[in-house]
């Protein structure tokens, strides 16, 4: 068998053997054939397609077999096509072409040359159809409908239903009326999503079915269109404005939109060069390297060695990008820059990107004639006359110049000469100016053009020029090894680098965190897919419109060329469908029992996948989507009910093939029950998937579980179902989930943020309806939780105790003793809350509560019981005790392993080295919780961080910053937390303030909160606040000695009836200091000795030390004897 006939058999064309051989042609001249040739041998539209590809894989030296399933069974495109597709979602293109006054010219013609006219119409439009890719939907009357991006997408359908119209325009010129005029049409143009193929499950319609606007648009759009013009609608303007030029029309009303419609005008391609794509507004990221070695090596091409750069990676990854940044840093008036630009629908031309090229660069327009085409051509050559004219012999035809001169001989020896004359104007060309040729989609080219490539690299070596290829395919190798050649294959970018490019889109302003690690993991490092997701995000946030993270669209510049990768797998594309229905990876069992492939037809279907660079393969049996969006784009090309099925069927084998699936991912089966329509049953499945993940404290996905469980049960009727997996009524039901998803967002939230609020309110109103239940108290718990107004929360504490006093349940009387001892310390009574955290410790050691963290409040009680009495103790003046408290709580929580409680320990932990004014241990103590917080994602417990680090910095001399982080973390608090703490940060930010030389802006911020609080019954660190009034008035010197006295006498009045010992020091300290300034020490000694006598000698808080210092100063200064 020869080499000719197992190429043709290892691209699909064998049916052609024979004619290949009847022609005479030889391996040798598959590289020569033009289209007319295939035409003449007899290859259909998509033969002729694939044999271009097939050459130009030749050419670039991957011989691949066709694969088993092969590419040539997929549904051909062009005007012949006549697809029987199943029905599918698509983005199409649609366009609408009529003619302008056919009734008249079917009454002045005879109908004959009516009719003749009427086909070469057809034919001349359908050739431009079927140039640019299109497929004829069908002929009504005299309009042509046409469809861009079906049966088989292109990354470029828009723009090619704008190109194959303005050919229709231009040739109209052609069809000549028995007036002398000529024929005349309008065109509509739209783009958007539809329903089509086989919408009726027949399978025997000549026409496919369409369901969706975007025809009635397009036909909407043409009788908008001038004679001879071209009307586009808003889609397919964006998608193709970077390309064309367009005249703004407005708005319009059409028949059956109930909006305006927005459409342009389209008035020609702009000049090369002249672009408008807004990914040049976005910095270059991630390709410093890249780009400083295309600059070394163009140093170095000007020093006359020449240089071959050879650019591979895969669509999307910034191949042109680099181009542009590289030459945008160069001299203009040094070098001549000539791009040859590949296109897919051209691959089959000989030399068409170099003719193109020519044309640019001699400023040839295709309505010049014959002579003014040469003398521009003339204008451009290089050399001296011999060589000018040899050339302009031998280039015009190339230009269809028509030349009286004698024939240049065979084609063979006129390519031969064109090849030689085109490498030998160029260096002629590089002998006056250094020149850079950027040579665009390699893959695309022509068999010639790589010919002339071949000829080039080889030239260059020693010449001032440089040659810039792109490739998505790898280059051959022979290229590679040539020594004047580079190679530089573009990665994927790193995260920084694709976060680099979204932040230069939003202005550097950060995206909520969830959003932007969303954009990262669906674009892969794909700038383009970087860009085009986060303009996306944006477009719908400007126009306020806020979906599902998990349904943001796919960017509509993606679309087609997402649905282009897709259908080039032909049939293997219905098990990417069904792939993609699973998830990003799947298990290729699964995968067999769910799709309808048989075993052989499988493992086809996937290698067909992985040539494609669809998928690849993670494991043995694991495959996985190489993009996320392309998993997108399979996935919403089903229809619903596709989906649906497909959903059920894995959530059915799912349980069949991995029973264990119920305990390790009971959400992956929610979510396949839930996206087929499953309701009832994947409540249940959510409810256990939230459940999962409080006991993992995994709090974000608890919160996304439990969220998802209680909006499919809002979808669900009043007092139904019965009987399901959940069972129980709808309300009951919604309780249950509301009860276990308040605990994680007042964790996530903060108790006082309004969605917390919104939640508890909804749920107590629910409870009320039932009898009392676990439910019911963990509900009526949380409620208590974000009371606002602390006397309110008083009452509502002692309402759960006489609650679970009435149900003698330990477990319940915990949690009441909880709220209890919370409830007393807020209001600052520090010996009810002593005495309700004993009886709460007893119960909780008594029994087993550890399950309690995740029902209550997000933290466990113990840790919370211990942590709250090391704060009692210090404000008793047992500062050692509370030490040892402090550290049973951390340690605690440590073993616990669970995350709300090990933070809720974190956070009494600071606060209590806060009471003691341990910078160095509040530094620690807030590094573990800023540490926690952004390992997990958790805002409050993060701002809580900044405060006390804020506090713990001003106070070691680095005073603005520790300011602006404060400020920053209390602004934070206030927006979601609840204000039982506030008093302290109101007197962290005083300290700082008074630091910073501010002590008027002190005082006014102290003042207004206290007011606040008494309005509220807090009166927990009350006493402190009122002594830092004072300390403020006097720092300020705006007050009388008389007032700041009164102030501190509060204080200690405060202090006193609380029991805080502490703070009675603290403010008999300061009062003691005011009067050793008015030479008062005798009272200042009276005053302060009985008071530091109540701490034991071996506690030396920082407070103490203070005390004993100032009580040594002045027993000196009275001559009285004082021991500490």
């Amino acid at each position: 068998m020869s080499s000719l006939e197992e190429w043709l058999k290892s691209a699909g064309l064998e049916a052609h053997i024979e004619s290949f051989a009847r022609e005479d042609i030889e391996m040798a001249d598959v590289f020569d054939l033009s289209e007319s040739d295939l035409r003449e041998i007899g290859l259909t539209v998509g033969e002729r397609k694939r044999f271009v590809r097939a050459v130009a894989a030749l050419r670039l030296g991957r011989r691949e077999a066709a694969p088993p399933l092969r590419l040539e069974e997929a549904p051909v495109t062009g005007a012949g096509a006549n697809p029987q597709l199943m029905a599918e979602r698509r983005h199409l293109t649609v366009m609408f072409c009529d003619i302008v006054g056919s009734s008249s010219l079917a009454e002045m013609m005879d109908a004959e040359d009516m009719l003749e006219l009427m086909q070469r119409y057809q034919n001349l439009s359908g050739a431009h159809i079927e140039r640019f890719g299109g497929y004829i939907a069908k002929f009504l009357g005299d309009g042509i409908v046409a469809w861009f991006g079906y049966p088989s997408a292109s990354e470029w359908d828009a723009e090619s239903a704008l190109r194959a119209a303005l050919e229709i325009v231009r040739v109209m010129d052609t069809l000549k009326l028995p007036d002398g005029d000529s024929l005349k049409v309008r065109i509509g143009i739209a783009t958007g999503h539809v329903v089509i193929g086989d919408l009726f499950g027949s399978g025997t319609a000549m026409e496919q079915p369409v369901a969706g606007v975007t025809p009635n648009l397009a036909a909407r759009l043409q009788n908008l269109a001038p004679v001879n013009g071209i009307v586009v609608a808003e889609n397919t303007w964006r998608l193709t404005a970077g390309r064309f030029q367009f005249r703004d029309t407005g708005t319009h009303s059409l028949r059956g939109f109930s909006l305006p419609v927005q459409a342009w005008e389209v008035l020609g391609e702009r000049p090369v060069g002249d672009t408008d794509d807004p990914a040049m507004l976005v910095p270059l990221a991630g390709r410093e390297a890249e780009l400083a070695r295309l600059r070394t090596l163009w140093r170095r091409t000007r020093d006359v060695s020449g240089a071959v750069v050879l650019i591979q990676g895969e669509p999307g990854i910034g191949k042109s990008r680099l181009i542009e940044d590289f030459l945008a840093g160069i001299d203009r008036r040094i070098f001549c820059r000539l791009g040859v630009h590949a296109s897919q629908f051209n691959s089959s031309n000989p030399l068409f990107p170099v003719i193109s090229l020519i044309e640019r660069f001699a400023g040839i327009d295709r309505l010049d004639s014959g002579p003014e085409r040469l003398a521009k051509l003339s204008s451009v050559l290089a050399g001296d006359e011999h060589d000018r004219e040899s050339a302009r012999r031998i280039l015009a035809p190339l230009l269809s110049i028509s030349s009286d001169g004698p024939a240049l001989g065979t084609p063979r020896q006129l390519k031969e000469l064109t090849l030689q004359t085109l490498v030998q104007q160029l260096c002629l060309t590089a002998e006056t100016k250094s020149l850079i040729v950027v040579v665009e989609d390699v893959h695309w080219l022509d068999p010639t053009t790589l010919e002339l490539l071949d000829r080039l690299i080889e030239t260059v070596r020693n010449r001032p020029i440089m040659i810039v290829m792109t490739s998505r395919d790898p280059f051959p190798q022979d290229w590679i090894a040539s020594p004047n050649v580079h190679s530089l294959v573009l990665p994927r970018l790193p995260s920084d680098g694709s976060i680099a490019i979204l932040r230069s889109l939003t202005g550097g302003e950060p995206l909520d965190p969830r959003i932007e690690a969303m954009i990262i993991e669906r674009t892969d490092g794909i700038p383009l897919f970087v860009e085009e997701l986060t303009r996306t995000l944006m477009e719908e946030r400007a126009q306020g419109t806020k979906g599902r993270l998990d349904q943001i669209p796919i960017p509509l510049s993606l679309q087609d060329s997402l649905m282009a990768r897709l259908d080039r797998a032909g049939p293997a594309k219905e098990l990417a469908q069904t792939g993609a229905v699973i998830g990003r990876s799947f298990d290729r069992t699964l995968l067999s029992a769910v799709s309808d492939f048989t075993t052989e037809e499988l493992e086809d279907a996937l290698s067909v996948l992985i040539r494609a660079d669809l998928i690849h393969r993670e494991g043995q049996e694991v495959y996985s989507f190489k993009h996320a969006l392309v998993q997108d784009a399979a996935y919403r090309s089903l229809l619903r009910d596709q989906r649906r099925s497909l959903h059920a069927s894995v959530a059915t084998r799912l349980m069949e093939l991995t029973p264990e699936a119920a305990d390790l991912t009971p959400d992956l089966l929610a979510h396949h029950l839930t996206e087929a329509g499953q309701t009832d049953r994947a409540i249940g499945w959510w409810i256990k998937a939230g459940r999962r993940g409080l006991d993992r404290s995994a709090m974000q996905e608890a919160e996304r579980h439990l969220s998802q469980a209680l909006s499919l049960a809002d979808t669900l009727p009043q007092g139904g179902p019965q009987g399901g997996s959940h069972g129980g009524k709808t309300e009951e039901l919604r309780m249950e989930i509301m009860a276990l998803l308040g605990p994680v967002l007042i964790f996530l939230r903060g108790p006082g943020s309004a969605e917390v609020e919104r939640l508890y309110a909804r749920a107590y109103e629910v409870s009320r309806q039932f009898p009392e239940t676990s439910a019911n108290f963990q509900i009526s718990w949380g409620w208590w939780r974000v009371s606002r107004d602390f006397t309110v929360m008083r009452e509502r504490a002692d309402s759960l105790l006489t609650h679970a006093h009435t149900r003698n349940d330990d477990g319940l009387l915990l949690q009441a003793h909880h709220c209890q001892w919370a409830s007393h310390f807020n209001q600052g009574d520090l010996a009810e809350c002593h005495r309700h955290i004993d009886r709460g410790l007893e119960i909780y050691d008594a029994g087993e509560y550890r399950h309690h963290a995740s029902l209550y409040g997000n933290h466990d009680a113990k840790v919370c019981g211990h942590g709250e009495r090391a704060l009692v103790l210090w404000l008793n003046g047992d500062p050692n005790r509370a030490l040892n408290e402090e550290g049973i709580s951390l340690g605690w929580a440590a073993d616990l392993g669970h995350t709300g409680s090990r933070a809720h320990a974190l956070d009494i932990a600071m606060m209590h080295q806060f009471y003691r004014r341990d910078t160095a241990k509040i530094m620690d103590r807030a590094a573990d919780m800023i540490a926690l917080a952004e390992e997990q994602n958790f805002p409050d417990h993060r701002a809580k961080g900044l405060l006390f680090r804020g506090w713990a910095l001003a106070q070691q001399g680095d005073v603005q910053r520790g300011l602006e982080e404060l400020r920053a973390g209390l602004a934070r608090q206030k927006a979601i937390g609840t204000s039982e703490d506030f008093p302290v940060y109101h007197c962290m930010l005083a300290d700082v303030l008074a630091l910073a030389g501010k002590p008027e802006l002190a005082l006014v911020e102290l003042t207004q909160a206290r007011a606040e609080f008494e309005r509220t019954g807090l009166r927990i660190w009350a006493p402190e606040i009122e002594r830092q009034i004072g300390e403020m008035m006097r720092l300020s010197g705006a007050n009388d000695d008389a007032m700041v006295e009164t102030a501190f006498r509060r204080a200690l009045v405060e202090a006193a009836r609380q029991g805080a010992t502490s703070l009675e020091l603290r403010a008999v300290t300061s009062l003691a200091r005011l009067w050793e300034r008015q030479g008062r020490a005798d009272e200042a000694f009276t005053l302060l000795r009985p008071t530091l006598g109540r701490f034991s000698a071996d506690a030396a808080t920082r407070d103490l030390v203070e005390s004993r210092t100032l009580m040594a100063r002045l027993s000196e200064r009275l001559n009285v004897g004082w021991r500490s």
